[in-house]
């Protein structure tokens, strides 16, 4: 657990509070903003120490800020720049995460583009985001993780 005030604490002079489910909408949005500027530290500064991230149906997974830096650095440098467009359709709160619908359309190896839609949940942990699931297109997920997606652990 970290034991420095930061903006992912609600901090009072006796001790540490987790965050309230409004702080962690406020930072599931910044850790989005981030992902959209292409902030790998701003992105990763809004998770927890250890986050997890799942890809459904596809059943893989990967764990540790060691493995979700080099998936965002992978991100930002090769596939952010294959991105046409981005619509968004809505988004939810649940005592969980934030839920968030969207159609990515996206320049493939093949140089067609493709629509995909994905169903994101930005997962609400102790004190900051605890990582993604993600459900989408496999192909989507094999773009997304790149080099990564050998290495994944299937559940």
């Amino acid at each position: 657990m970290r034991t420095d005030p930061s903006p992912f604490f609600n901090a009072t002079e006796e001790s540490l509070m987790p965050l309230t489910l409004e702080q962690f909408v406020a930072l599931a949005h910044r850790h989005a903003q981030a992902e959209s500027d292409a902030d790998v530290a701003g992105t990763l500064a809004t998770l927890e120490a250890e986050p997890a991230y799942t890809f459904y149906p596809a059943g893989r997974k990967f764990t540790g800020m060691a493995n979700t830096r080099r998936f965002y650095e992978g991100f930002v440098s090769h596939f952010k720049p294959r991105i046409q467009n981005v619509e968004f359709h809505g988004e939810a709160v649940g005592i969980g995460g934030l839920y968030q619908e969207y159609t990515i359309s996206l320049e493939c190896d093949d140089g067609q583009v493709r629509d995909y839609r994905i169903l994101g949940v930005l997962v609400f942990g102790d004190n900051a985001l605890a990582g993604e699931r993600m459900y989408a297109d496999e192909a989507l997920f094999r773009l997304l993780a790149g080099s990564l997606w050998d290495e994944m652990e299937r559940i």
